[in-house]
């Protein structure tokens, strides 16, 4: 006779009980995942309301996502890296150019950096690199003086070609409008010494308790030096004075925040790195700040854009030229082929 198969007792699980209770302890993290997918889901859907009934009741905040917008459209970041890039490599030839004309004018000490460095507004290592250099080239300073002047006419160029390239993609231009080489580095040539003068006079009067006084005179030229800067950069067909005058209050804002973030943080720091890293850590922290200058100088023909289309073209698109979608063709023509 065949044995009879044991039944399992009642504290013994069957199979089909311990398949089931293996699915469900499988299946246990699943409800789980999926409540936090959809309140992930739920918060990211009221974010969207909230930014957009925000945009639609709030004008400022519509304008700050509407220029952030265009900001990225452009590139904006490498825009302002492209200008801090060209703004290092000018100011290497500006500021030994520059001991030379104050050595001329404010009788300066070239064998005192820190007397330079506080006038200049940078900090004592790099302004002792630079008189070292000038201590050196002294017995051949009439071939240092043509041969510095030809690097600032050349890095100046560029440095107006990146910055006008910004203005250009900003206000949706279809290339930067092409001007006189001379003219044009005459004219950042002298920008660059009504700053450095600017800088100078600044650091006088900033001390103690009127350096909130200096900031606020200081916002206030910086701001105009701006705006005829930016007459001279290009715009939109109609774009009248008063159209740049956000923007340069934005640079001239922004070149404070600089001023402490330079007090407070970046000297300090490029001390320290010229000790730890040599001339690499000076160049480091020099381009961080001119990169966050660049930023200022492509955040200024953004904001001045968007608010200007917002007035004089609401239904405008973000594009800059050569960005909008082909229009369609007319009867008896053809499509014309993308670029």
């Amino acid at each position: 006779m065949d044995p009879v198969p044991s039944q399992p007792t009642a504290d013994e699980p069957s199979d089909g009980d311990a398949a089931a209770a293996g699915s469900a302890e499988a299946a246990g993290p699943a409800p789980k995942t999926g409540a936090l997918r959809q309140r992930a889901t739920a918060l990211t859907d009221q974010a969207k309301k909230l930014q957009e009934d925000s945009r639609a009741t709030i004008p400022p905040v519509d304008i700050g996502f509407s220029a952030l917008e265009r900001d990225n459209h452009i590139g904006g970041f490498l825009l302002a890296g492209a200008i801090a890039f060209r703004l290092f490599v000018y100011l290497l030839p500006m500021y030994l150019l520059a001991l030379v004309i104050a050595g001329a004018a404010f009788a300066f000490d070239p064998d005192d950096p820190s007397k330079v460095a506080n006038s200049a507004g940078m900090s004592s290592y790099l302004s002792q690199s630079i008189g070292d250099a000038a201590k050196t080239s002294h017995k051949s300073l009439w071939l240092l003086i043509p041969v510095t002047l030809y690097a600032v006419v050349s890095a100046g160029l560029s440095v107006h070609k990146a910055i006008a390239s910004s203005h250009s993609r900003a206000w949706g231009l279809p290339a930067v409008p092409k001007s006189k080489p001379h003219y044009v580095a005459l004219g950042v040539l002298v920008f660059s010494l009504v700053v450095l003068g600017v800088s100078r006079f600044l650091s006088v009067i900033r001390h103690g308790p009127l350096l909130p006084v200096a900031m606020v005179i200081g916002a206030a030229i910086y701001t105009g030096l701006w705006v005829l800067a930016s007459r001279g950069l290009p715009r939109a067909p109609g774009a009248n004075l008063w159209a740049l005058v956000p923007g340069a209050i934005l640079v001239g804002a922004g070149t404070q925040g600089l001023y402490l973030f330079n007090v407070l943080y970046l000297n300090r720091k490029i001390e320290s790195a010229s000790a730890a890293y040599g001339a690499l850590g000076v160049a480091a922290s020099a381009l961080l700040w001119l990169y966050l200058l660049g930023r200022l100088m492509v955040a200024a023909p953004v904001l001045n854009s968007t608010l200007w289309h917002r007035k004089h073209d609401p239904g405008g698109g973000l594009g800059v030229a050569g960005d909008e979608p082909l229009a369609p063709p007319t009867e008896g023509s053809s499509r014309p082929s993308a670029p």
